[in-house]
């Protein structure tokens, strides 16, 4: 056999060698315990701490505002916002002057499903 095909065959040989022994022998990687408490040492007592979640930011009322305006028309749910071609959440003017002009460019009697998006984002803004 070409000894330049031997060599080849004995270089990958131990290549492969030495990435399995790597593989079987390589130290496992250890999962940290989870520390759930925190304990402060006083003396010989252990003491947990103890958090006051009275004030915390979470505790605080927030009210979550919901940007979608669903409503069915001909039997289908759709957002008023998207049928009007607008971003979830837009101000009361921009809604008026999206519905003037979807109003005034759609074709005569296919602009109910506009009416029934800005009378759904109206309800929904004036709280109804």
């Amino acid at each position: 056999m070409d000894p330049k095909v031997l060599h080849f065959l004995y270089l990958n040989g131990l290549v492969v060698l030495v990435l399995i022994l790597y593989l079987v022998r390589r130290p496992k990687k250890r999962i940290p315990r989870l520390k759930l408490r925190n304990f402060l040492s006083k003396g010989d007592a252990m003491v947990a701490h103890t958090v006051d979640f009275a004030n915390a930011p979470e505790q605080t009322v927030r009210r979550e505002r919901r940007l979608n305006v669903i409503f069915q028309f001909n039997g289908h749910d759709f957002d008023a916002y998207e049928i009007l071609g607008l971003p979830a959440g837009s101000q009361w003017q921009a809604v008026e002057v999206a519905y003037e002009k979807m109003v005034k460019s759609a074709d005569p009697g296919d602009d109910e499903i506009y009416h029934h998006a800005f009378n759904a984002i109206r309800r929904s803004v004036s709280g109804g």
